[in-house]
């Protein structure tokens, strides 16, 4: 089934259908692509809204994957720091094994000391071009 932006919902049934979204959003390489990754359905699920457009896509944390990102080729990547159901080390891994190029950046809540994540991750994925961006909003905001 179907989501209303055009994005399948993950599972084995479906992916075919998620392949040619993904592929139309590649096809339509106007410009700079943005992937957001997060907890999309649980954002649309209370309400909020979603930019949509040829060069932002949102995604969840399950259906991100090498291959889609061969496909997608997004410039930039947006992430929370972490969420319910992964966190930056997480993504940066599928990241860093399937070669992504792009600029990989995580919003987090106000931090003591960024340096201690950025760290990590390029511990994790040393090619990576990673850095934290902090805001004022709280650290529940970025979870959900």
């Amino acid at each position: 089934m179907s989501r209303d932006d055009g994005m399948a919902i993950m599972d084995d049934t479906k992916l075919a259908q998620k392949w040619r979204r993904a592929e139309s959003i590649r096809n339509n390489d106007t410009g700079p692509f943005v992937l957001v990754v997060g907890e999309v359905d649980y954002w649309k699920k209370t309400g909020r809204d979603l930019p949509t457009g040829a060069e932002i896509a949102f995604m969840n944390f399950s259906e991100v994957t090498a291959e889609l990102l061969a496909i997608i080729r997004p410039n930039v990547i947006l992430s929370p720091l972490l969420c319910l159901s992964f966190d930056c080390l997480d993504l940066a891994h599928i990241l860093q094994s399937g070669g992504f190029r792009g600029s990989y950046r995580v919003l987090a809540p106000d931090l003591p000391d960024p340096t201690v994540i950025k760290a990590e991750v390029r511990s994790i994925g040393p090619d990576l071009d990673f850095d934290v961006f902090t805001t004022q909003f709280s650290d529940g905001d970025f979870r959900h």
